[in-house]
């Protein structure tokens, strides 16, 4: 059925066959649009590439359907439309990934952040669990790989036909990397009667039977009967644990043309990684900031889990002494505790400093015992100073004589 195309020339904003008059009324910046307008009364548009332009000429969006030539589908925010130089704001591909401004997201719709220095991801949502904080801290390598042998298959008359690699590869973690190694054969040929016929066939990761990604795709027809390429070493991140296969998946477009192919013997192998994370993650089970020497972690299995300086208020600062006022670094940490030393002023009396900076803090002191003919004895002490750089504390056996005591310190407090 033929569909009829009209163009109409409007001079202004009223329109004088008055058929188009309320439209442009409710939005006036389609006034210059609708000076050329093509409307479709009936039908379905089919084009590779519809770009939509401004006053000036200049595309800042399109759509594109042709995923061989541009793995975009649909781009906004576009500068340099058409060139090598083309970037967008925003851009969905073919296979589901994208993004939007910083945020991106896969193909296997995991949301995620990338650092543009080093190009690692550095939030990430996705719908599994978060990984373990144990195999975060474990110096064991968590992952195997495995030889999947070659397969054939002829494209059926119709719909898809499919037909998996012998041989599976089982991943132990979620958030893991599945690599396919490269440089196996992928070969695809045909016979055709017409130019528009034509057969495709995809190499696909799947999990658990589901499509995760198709790896690699390849067009037969009758201008190019015969196709063969090496596969390209494709990495895949973030995905859950479970068993991956691959799989060839074959089409073609008349039932009346044939085609068939195959893929030689193919490695593919998982990995986790815990060396070097650097990253927040959110997960079904909880969330992450985890980074080499600091973390916080929450898991509903594990609980909450914090390493590093904590600098909020509440616990300030901690450290020990001995009686010479010398201190144990291995018992010194807190946000306020950079500066933190102690000096013997005379017998028994200290100056223990600190880098609070205001007096919006309480000082802990607990006195070492004291070893006295050869028993341990109790000690009596009290602060005597405490300003904004150091606390002054005196110690005194029961008979009030002051005494040379090792002792703890903690600060808490308001840190602003």
């Amino acid at each position: 059925m033929a569909k009829r195309l009209q163009s109409l020339s409007i001079s202004d904003k009223e329109d004088t066959t008055g058929k188009l008059e309320a439209e442009i009324r409710k939005a006036d910046y389609l006034i210059a649009a609708l000076k050329e307008l093509t409307t479709v009364e009936a039908g379905l548009v089919l084009s590779h590439i519809i770009a939509a332009m401004d006053s000036n000429k200049v595309v800042k969006s399109y759509i594109s359907g042709d995923a061989e030539l541009n793995p975009t589908a649909i781009a906004a925010g576009v500068k340099d439309f058409g060139m090598t130089n083309e970037t967008k704001n925003v851009a969905i591909n073919h296979d589901g990934s994208g993004w939007l401004g910083n945020l991106r997201y896969s193909e296997t719709g995991e949301v995620y952040t990338v650092d543009p220095l080093t190009g690692e991801k550095k939030l990430i949502i996705n719908a599994q669990d978060i990984p373990d904080i144990a195999d975060l801290l474990s110096s064991i390598n968590f992952g195997n790989s495995t030889t999947l042998s070659g397969a054939r298959l002829s494209a059926p008359d119709t719909g898809y036909g499919y037909q998996y690699m012998s041989g599976y590869l089982d991943v132990g973690k979620d958030n893991a990397g599945i690599t396919i190694a490269g440089g196996a054969s992928f070969y695809f040929s045909g016979v055709f009667d017409n130019d528009a016929d034509y057969a495709d066939m995809e190499l696909c990761l799947m999990h658990n039977d589901n499509l995760v990604k198709v790896v690699q795709s390849i067009r037969v027809s009758l201008n190019s009967p015969n196709n063969q390429l090496l596969v390209d070493t494709v990495v895949i991140e973030g995905l859950p644990k479970g068993r991956y296969k691959l799989m060839l998946r074959a089409s073609i477009s008349n039932p009346l043309s044939s085609a068939s192919g195959g893929i030689g013997n193919t490695v593919m192998s998982w990995a986790f990684k815990q060396s070097k994370v650097r990253r927040a993650q959110l997960g079904l089970n909880g969330f992450m900031l985890f980074y080499e020497n600091s973390h916080m972690y929450f898991s509903k299995e594990r609980g909450f889990s914090f390493k590093g300086h904590m600098d909020m208020p509440g616990l300030l600062g901690s450290g020990s002494f001995n009686s010479a006022g010398s201190q144990d670094a291995n018992k010194k940490w807190g946000a306020k505790s950079s500066n933190l030393a102690a000096q013997k002023v005379s017998t028994g009396r200290y100056k223990i400093f600190h880098n609070i900076g205001s007096p919006h803090f309480n000082a802990i002191i607990s006195p070492h015992a004291w070893l006295y003919q050869g028993a341990y004895r109790g000690m009596s002490h009290g602060i005597v100073a405490k300003t904004d750089t150091y606390v002054e504390v005196v110690f005194t056996d029961f008979g009030g004589n002051p005494q040379d005591v090792g002792f703890d310190v903690t600060f808490y407090g308001n840190n602003f």
